[in-house]
């Protein structure tokens, strides 16, 4: 969710086959911003690619709230850090895009046997910030530099393992 983009968003296209799903929705400021979001029939993840064409500069936040764990057991945080993983159990934390040495992201259930990960194409990031939900739902923060977005893609998956299966899948993920 782009949290506090003004305007509504309509579906102007839905369309499926036997190869993939599609959905575009179509709205935000002055109507500039196209969401499309694709599954393939294999695919093991949804696309989510938003276009903002010509919008001017924007600095409200992208927004992911994800609880890995059923019973609100507790999970951690993940990012990729310059010296290894940054794992975040409890409260929140700020890292700027340079801090990030690979586009991704992930929470995993505490004992590392499922995770949930967003790996991402945002070229104009200045940071993300975690924010562990301590038995409810987590967000990750996506903060924009105040200029033109262009266009921002997405990746979401669930595996089954942990943090460090999210960084292999999101390895391999074909970049636009």
């Amino acid at each position: 969710m782009w949290y506090g983009l003004p305007g509504g968003y309509a579906q102007t296209d839905l369309t499926g086959d036997g190869q993939q799903a599609r959905l575009v929705l179509t709205g935000g400021p002055q109507g500039k911003v196209t969401i499309a979001a694709t599954l393939g029939k294999d695919d093991q993840q949804l696309q989510c690619v938003w276009d903002t064409h010509d919008l001017g500069p924007q600095t409200a936040q992208f927004y992911l709230m994800n609880h890995v764990s059923a019973m609100a057991k507790p999970d951690v945080l993940v990012v990729p850090g310059k010296a290894g993983p940054v794992r975040l159990e409890r409260g929140a934390r700020t890292l700027a895009a340079g801090d990030l040495p690979a586009p991704w992201a992930a929470v995993e259930s505490q004992d590392g046997l499922e995770a949930l990960g967003v790996a991402y194409d945002f070229p104009a990031l200045q940071g993300l910030t975690l924010m562990h939900g301590g038995g409810g739902p987590n967000y990750v923060l996506f903060t924009p530099k105040p200029e033109p977005p262009g266009k921002i893609t997405f990746w979401l998956t669930g595996r089954q393992g942990s943090a460090e299966t999210i960084a292999a899948w999101a390895a391999q993920l074909p970049r636009p």
